[in-house]
């Protein structure tokens, strides 16, 4: 058993307009506090922990679920069952993400919205799939806002995501179905987001080239009470790619190429490019 807290303050200093909501400031609060139990490998043939309180979700590259990569954090108030089958880690999970406000010990969950989840990751350094993961994602919020209005939105996230590497080349593909309903409507949306890099080892610098693109749908007709608006749930701030997230939903066809160079051991550089 074990107990963790953690404090977070972000300041912010000579933005134009001041800082942003939620994202720039936050005095100072309780970024993380919960109580886990976990088995020893020696009580079950599979180590299980269980987490209570306000912690970090994270998975993947953060497209879907993050901490937020900004500089304020965002925790979530929750539940998590952690499993270890052999290679693989399973979370179940519950929770609701906590709102952010720029006060002293002020943060408080958003009884607004409820997120649900399941994700299965497997990792095999040593094969050509390197890194697998299946989930399966549930937000269900009571005011979400869309061209068509504000409703109550049960969105299901449906993906997978691998990572595959070859000698000098990396691929990377993920995939997501939305399904469910918004207000009277219903909801179907998707994403497909690929990368494939080439490293150069022996080159002076060691260069790795990468290309990453993407595509997710938008919305067809906002008369129409149907929704196929693509909804990135809780991203990590920096969404495909370099590009700033602003927007809260998506309908846009991505290209992002990126040079990277180790000019020494503690200096490295990268140029990227960003088209929509």
């Amino acid at each position: 058993m074990r107990i963790f807290t953690e404090l977070q303050s972000g300041l912010e200093f000579g933005r134009n307009g001041g800082p942003r909501p939620a994202i720039d400031e936050d005095k100072l609060d309780v970024g993380q506090l919960f109580v886990e139990l976990r088995s020893s490998i020696h009580q079950h043939r599979v180590p299980i922990e269980f987490r209570v309180g306000r912690q970090d979700l994270n998975y993947g590259d953060g497209s879907l679920v993050s901490i937020r990569d900004l500089n304020v954090r965002r925790p979530f108030d929750g539940i998590k069952l952690i499993l270890r089958p052999q290679d693989w880690r399973i979370d179940v999970f519950a929770a609701k993400p906590v709102v952010t406000s720029p006060g002293f010990f002020d943060d408080a969950p958003d009884h607004t919205q409820t997120f649900w989840g399941i994700w299965a990751t497997d990792i095999r350094e040593q094969s050509f799939v390197r890194r697998l993961d299946f989930y399966y994602l549930l937000l269900d919020r009571k005011n979400a806002q869309f061209d068509q209005g504000t409703a109550r939105e049960r969105r299901n996230t449906l993906g997978i995501r691998a990572h595959e590497t070859a000698s000098k080349l990396t691929f990377l593909q993920e995939g997501d179905l939305q399904f469910g309903s918004f207000g009277s409507g219903r909801l179907l949306a998707w994403k497909f987001a690929d990368g494939v890099s080439y490293s150069l080892p022996q080159i002076r610098y060691h260069p790795v080239v990468e290309l990453q693109g993407a595509i997710s749908t938008g919305d067809e007709n906002p008369q129409n009470a149907d929704l196929q608006t693509f909804y990135p749930l809780f991203p990590s701030g920096l969404y495909y790619g370099y590009m700033v997230f602003a927007s809260g939903s998506l309908n846009a066809i991505v290209a992002h190429p990126s040079l990277a160079m180790q000019l020494s051991k503690g200096l490295s550089l990268g140029a990227d490019s960003f088209f929509l």
